[in-house]
């Protein structure tokens, strides 16, 4: 029943969307789906499917870079030591024609066929490329892959795959392949992530951080960026409304609970050796996207510094781990002490490398988005019994059960304490999904759209077939 509700949402949810690009694709796993496009210039998420009241969309923006060393003179006549190619999605930069990747391939496959559904025999499903080609051998239950040119001689390959296992359907997975297609060499390349997961929402305000280490000896680390909806900084100015987790000025529910993290699965020590790099990435954490070089505004060089050098001490936190520097928060900062100048307008970035790569050789990096939130029944119940200060049309309601592990009664008001202390609890779930996560792939044989992934598969949706009469007295 929960998958069928799953796709019963997303039919929904496409049917009341007006305008398609000609080559947008829908994966539509359990509780989180992707759409997206051949050129990867839109990216959405949107998680969980299952959620009535959350605000759903979260990935407002979205990025991929691929820096080089590499002699060429640009229309201008300017030569240059290195090159970039970038692709953006967001709200913030234009996006011109010129940084966009020709598409070669981008289909989806499926592990079963996609329900239908059929009302007084009018077959009612609207979701796109219901053609698409079924194979009981499919990794996932669903997989998008795309085959992509550049303009640095190296092709850009990705698989995203969906799981209907309810321990794995609040992740999706992007396993890429890039491969020196070049007849030149193809030196020092890095590769660069850009994101920004987690709601849109007015204000935009987000808590941001990177959970992880770098350690030569090989020691386990989860290595994963997360963010989650901030409250807006109130500064000297006394109590005003707490809008963390975004509460509905009605009801009080709260719309934005969810934590979304960019977590790192694999990434090859170097173009010669697949196994995974404990010390990956080069360079990881959050920016101000105005800190952000990029080449719509920016030379390629600035940009090319951006993925390979050390964060500007002048602008953000640093912290040395063993071998590596690792941007994030400093201890005891708390989610109500943030400039919203900042926070508002920050992206992930996850820069690996660098890769030596000759002709015909290439590098596989695993990124998956991971989500973890309190439950929908919880974010109502407690936003209904918390005064965030809005003037809300309907009075508080008590809590209507007691949660002895966060020092929560039933019938109490709750504080802005107790709420940041189950809100919290959210992270612990990401990063309860996130290891799990981890141990699965690790444990799995996926590469380059094949293999097998240790999980039990969820059995195949059955369609809907509805007969219905209208009678009148």
């Amino acid at each position: 029943m929960k998958r069928i509700t799953f796709f019963i949402l997303f039919i929904t949810l496409i049917s009341t969307m007006a305008v398609f690009s000609a080559d947008l694709n829908e994966l539509v796993g359990g509780s989180m789906s992707l759409l997206c496009t051949g050129q990867f210039y839109r990216n959405m998420i949107y998680w969980p499917q299952e959620a009535v009241t959350f605000q759903k969309e979260m990935l407002p923006s979205y990025g991929l870079d691929i820096g080089t060393k590499m002699q060429w003179t640009d229309q201008a006549g300017t030569a240059h030591d290195v090159k970039v190619f970038e692709v953006i999605q967001n709200s913030f930069y234009p996006v011109s024609d010129n940084n966009q990747p020709i598409c070669e391939q981008f289909e989806r496959r499926l592990r079963y066929p996609l329900p239908r559904r059929i009302v007084n025999g009018v077959d009612m499903t609207v979701l796109r490329h219901t053609d698409d080609p079924v194979d009981a051998a499919t990794p996932s239950d669903m997989v998008i892959y795309h085959h992509c040119t550049s303009d640095v001689g190296i092709d850009i390959e990705r698989w995203a795959y969906s799981f209907d296992n309810e321990q794995f359907d609040d992740a999706i997975v992007f396993e890429f392949v890039f491969t020196n297609v070049s007849s030149q060499p193809r030196q020092d390349v890095y590769f660069g992530f850009r994101a920004k997961p987690g709601a849109r929402l007015s204000g935009g305000l987000v808590w941001s951080n990177y959970y992880g280490a770098q350690y030569r000896d090989g020691t386990d680390s989860l290595r994963i960026y997360y963010n989650c909806d901030a409250a807006t900084y109130l500064g000297s100015q006394g109590r005003a409304p707490d809008d963390r987790a975004e509460p509905d000025s009605y009801w009080g529910n709260f719309r934005q609970p969810q934590y979304l993290g960019y977590l790192i699965l694999h990434a090859d020590k170097s173009s010669d050796d697949e196994t995974d790099d404990p010390t990956a990435p080069h360079k990881e954490g959050w920016a101000d996207y105005r800190h952000i070089p990029n080449i719509e505004g920016d030379s390629h060089e600035q940009v090319y510094q951006f993925l390979s050098l050390p964060w500007d001490e002048n602008i953000t936190h640093i912290y040395t781990a063993q071998d590596g520097m690792i941007r994030l928060r400093k201890p005891g900062r708390n989610k109500r002490d943030i400039n919203p100048q900042i926070e508002s307008t920050k992206n992930a970035l996850l820069s690996f490398g660098p890769y030596q790569m000759n002709p015909g050789d290439d590098v596989r990096i695993v990124l998956a988005f991971v989500g973890g939130s309190i439950s929908e029944r919880l974010a109502i119940d407690a936003g209904e019994a918390y005064d965030s200060g809005y003037q809300f049309s309907v009075p508080r309601t008590p809590m209507p059960y007691a949660i002895p592990s966060l020092g929560i009664e039933a019938g109490q008001l709750l504080t802005m304490g107790q709420i940041d202390t189950l809100l919290d609890t959210g992270l612990d779930s990401l990063l309860r999904h996130a290891g799990r996560l981890v141990r699965a792939w690790d444990n799995s044989d996926i590469k380059n759209g094949a293999g097998s992934f240790v999980a039990e598969m969820a059995p195949p949706s059955p369609s809907i077939e509805i007969e219905g009469r209208m009678t009148f007295s």
